[in-house]
This record gives structure tokens, C-alpha cells and sequence, in this order.
């Protein structure tokens, strides 16, 4: 018995560092237009904004997808020696669960900017994205981490705290995630005062009007994400090939 155990454990080791393994992207790549997913979740893709997008990091551990490899992969667009935008990314490159637990949270929290939902059915499904500015650190280990050392090592300067526009579509075994990042800075837009929390730094909710220039660049940055939902929707049914894409600017 205790042999067979030894052997079924064996197995579904090699099975999870195939997986990891087997995952395309790899730090240094880049991508323009779009991004083709792999394995389970390769009829989905991820929209990019306009640039060049490099890949900073790839981390497929996730212990709480309960068994399920979620793949998260970090890009960033560098012009003049300056970040503009960073991505994440995150998708399920092999599914051993039908649904989700509750997903339609990620969108319900009182530190956001914006936040729409367009429905959540049995608790597997969601379909929502929102706006919040958060800490960008490498006080956790992971590829978050990662990414930052890799920017830095080129000598980038990478924003303290910044906008986020998340993107959350599930659909029972299809899962998938879409950050996008733009730099308020490289935006013309001064640097941040409080550089805390969601709920703490200059882009909470009860903080941004003390801020005008940082107010109207979350403002643009609604109508941008606005836009690019229609981009979303079309990577998560895979048909971002018949699409040019175009994305609204940013005011300086």
C-alpha cells in the first residue's frame, strides 16, 4: 500500500512540474496586440494596449485554486527609459474544478473608484471590473516580487502606488484576470503624498478630490477601462483576431 501511495504521489508530481514546466511564457519575451493563452485556456486571449509588452515574470503557484494550476504572468511597456504601463495576468492552464467559490466579491469593496458588475449567476460565474489604487511592494515573495527586482535591475523606476484596472471573467471552468497599470507619473501627474493602503493613499476614494490632476487622470482612466471591457469580452471568447484595437488616451 505503501507503495502504491509512493507511486500515485510521484505521479501527480510529474504531472504539476509538466504543467509548470510546459507554460510558455518566459521572463523577456515581448507581445504586441494580443496575447494567445496556452493549454486548458487556449481559446482565450488577453488585449494589450498600444507598445511594446515585455515579460517581467511568470509564477504558477497558487495552493488555493484547489488543484487547479492558475498561471499569473507579469508584463511591463517601457518607453524612453521610463515605465509606462504593467500587466497582470492570470489564467487556469489546467482545470480540475467545476466553478468558482463566491468570485463576484472581487469587485464589491468600499476602496474602489469605479466598479461594475455585470452579473454574477450561481456563485461560479462573474462578470465585473473595477478601479482602486494600490501599493506596489516587494514586501511579499512571489511574482509580484519578481517582477519588480527584474524592472529595477534594468535600472526602471517603478511607481510607488498607481491605478488599477481589474478585469474578473468566469464562467464555471473558464477563468481569467486582466490588471492593467498606467503609470500616473510617466502621465504627467504629480507624485503621490500618502503612499499607504487602498484606503489610505492619494488615490482612496475619500482622498482623491484633495488631489485635482489625480482626479481627472483616474476620470480618464474610467472612460479607458470603459472602452477596453469590450476588448475583455472578446479575449474571453477568443475572438480578439478579428479586431483592431484601439484604446482611448490618456490626457497629460
Amino acid at each position: 500500500m505503501l507503495r502504491g501511495l509512493l507511486l500515485s504521489f510521484l505521479v501527480i508530481i510529474s504531472i504539476i512540474g509538466t504543467a509548470f514546466a510546459e507554460t510558455k511564457f518566459k521572463v523577456g519575451q515581448s507581445y504586441q496586440n494580443f496575447i494567445q493563452l496556452d493549454n486548458h485556456s487556449k481559446d482565450m486571449q488577453i488585449p494589450l494596449p498600444t507598445g511594446e509588452w515585455i515579460v517581467t515574470a511568470v509564477d504558477a503557484k497558487n495552493p488555493n485554486s484547489r488543484g487547479t494550476v492558475l498561471v499569473t504572468v507579469y508584463l511591463m511597456n517601457e518607453v524612453d527609459k521610463k515605465i509606462s504601463g504593467l500587466i497582470r495576468f492570470r489564467y487556469a492552464y489546467e482545470n480540475y474544478t467545476s466553478g468558482w467559490i463566491a468570485p463576484h466579491k472581487y469587485c464589491g469593496s468600499d476602496y474602489n473608484l469605479f466598479a461594475k458588475d455585470n452579473g454574477s449567476w450561481d456563485g461560479t460565474q462573474s462578470n465585473c471590473w473595477r478601479i482602486r489604487g494600490i501599493t506596489i511592494t516587494t514586501k511579499r515573495p512571489g511574482g509580484g516580487r519578481d517582477s519588480i527586482k527584474f524592472m529595477q535591475s534594468k535600472g526602471l523606476k517603478v511607481p510607488v502606488v498607481a491605478p488599477v484596472a481589474s478585469f474578473f471573467r468566469f464562467d464555471r471552468s473558464k477563468f481569467y484576470i486582466a490588471e492593467y497599470i498606467k503609470n500616473p507619473e510617466f502621465h504627467g501627474v504629480p507624485k503621490v503624498e500618502n503612499d499607504g493602503s487602498s484606503q489610505t493613499n492619494d488615490y482612496a476614494p475619500d482622498r482623491i478630490e484633495e488631489y485635482p490632476k489625480k482626479k481627472v487622470f483616474i476620470d480618464d482612466f474610467i472612460k479607458w477601462g470603459k472602452n477596453w471591457k469590450r476588448y475583455i469580452d472578446l479575449g474571453f471568447e477568443g475572438k480578439l483576431a478579428d479586431e483592431t484595437i484601439q484604446e482611448t488616451t490618456q490626457r497629460n
